[in-house]
């Protein structure tokens, strides 16, 4: 029984590595679509938060 529950352990800290490591791959672009979903009511073009974003963070 013990050998199983390590395998599940192993199998658990891959796993969040795993999610873990996907979520900070993805957080840019979401985070860009959801301000460019939530802007005006989604009015503003995801273009237009493109160039918004890129001349605030340089």
């Amino acid at each position: 029984m013990k050998r199983r529950t390590e395998r599940g352990v192993v199998w658990g800290v891959v796993a969040a590595a795993v999610l873990g490591i996907g979520a900070y791959v993805a957080d840019p672009a979401l985070r860009d679509q959801l301000v460019a979903r939530d802007v005006c009511d989604g009015a503003v073009r995801t273009s237009e938060v493109d160039q918004l974003t890129r001349t605030a963070t340089t």
